[in-house]
């Protein structure tokens, strides 16, 4: 459960450095 959690908010992390690398390239 613990690991899990913390792969849930790793991927929340790298979702939103996505999201900001789409704004850059747009």
């Amino acid at each position: 459960m613990k690991f899990k959690k913390i792969h849930f908010i790793i991927e929340e992390l790298s979702n939103r450095r996505i999201k900001r690398v789409k704004v850059k390239l747009l």
